[in-house]
């Protein structure tokens, strides 16, 4: 089993801005801006109640921004907006990312781990502010283990009905346009798991936090001493000479670079195994 780290929702370079993290805990990935889509922000729903036009206007600063259409993509919270029959958890992707999925023979049973940039907020006279001493940071917010592979094209449509609304159905190919389907039991290394095989975090937690602690650069992480190249248990698609030590005991990694995905070929499963476990709630049946 292949781990896939991947970059989505909104950033200072898609959207200019973070994702919040609520006063509470919990966190809300907001999608890209796309105008192909069929679906606008205000329609999208988040899993605590909160409408993902209004966040969007509010964090933004654009009122306007609630009617701008979004590439709801991974789509994997399945309340987010009223589905069609035979609906499943469904990630699309196409170019040049999916040319680096595809050379890493990324396949049925590979699990996706989605990041993105986010940040604290406070709510300030019914209005959801940034916190201002909270930098942004990158926080892994949902999963998707592979079930299927399934070309973009009008016979797959014919086939699968309901995925005539996602936003890769739209807008200009850029080749490569393929969608991934969710399994409907996460499985680690070929162990069942009693969570589903797709879902979204809905709290933050340290242990999701890819962003070293303490630091103002979202893009200086923190990871297991077992990822290090040097430990010979795992592989990554990227990022060879960009490791430093680190002085809680784990390991420094500075990724650079326009990229989407980061594959981890893993070696030695257990540890793997040790780190997925811990990611997810005790006995979860669902996202937490």
């Amino acid at each position: 089993m292949k781990i896939i780290l991947s970059r989505k929702g909104v950033d200072s370079s898609s959207g200019g801005m973070p994702s919040p993290i609520f006063s509470d805990g919990n966190l809300a990935s907001l999608p890209i801006p796309d105008k192909t889509s069929l679906i606008v922000y205000r329609d999208i729903q988040s899993h605590n109640g909160w409408n993902m036009g209004e966040l969007a206007a509010m964090l933004s600063g654009k009122p306007k921004m609630s009617e701008w259409r979004a590439h709801l993509d991974p789509d994997i919270f399945d309340r987010a907006i009223p589905r069609p029959k035979g609906w499943k958890a469904v990630f699309g992707q196409q170019g040049a990312a999916q040319g680096h999925l595809r050379n890493h023979d990324v396949t049925n049973g590979d699990l996706f781990l989605f990041f993105g940039l986010f940040r604290e907020t406070v709510l300030k006279s019914g209005k959801l502010c940034w916190k201002s001493d909270s930098p942004p940071r990158h926080v892994i917010w949902g999963w998707l283990q592979i079930e299927t592979i399934l070309p973009v094209s009008e016979q797959t449509i014919s086939t699968f009905p309901w995925l005539k609304y996602h936003p890769h159905t739209y807008g200009k190919s850029t080749g490569q346009n393929v969608w991934y389907i969710a399994r409907d039991q996460l499985s680690f290394f070929d162990s069942p798991m009693n969570i589903r095989g797709s879902g979204i975090f809905k709290h933050f937690a340290p242990s999701r936090q890819l962003t070293a602690m303490n630091q103002n650069k979202a893009s200086c992480w923190s990871l297991p001493r077992w990822m290090h190249p040097l430990q010979q248990e795992v592989t990554f698609s990227r990022f060879a000479n960009q490791w430093g030590a680190d002085k809680e005991g784990n390991v420094q990694l500075t990724p650079v670079g326009q990229w989407q995905e980061c594959i981890l070929h893993c070696h030695q499963p257990i540890s793997a195994k040790s780190w997925l476990k811990g990611l997810f709630p005790a006995h979860s049946s669902g996202p937490g």
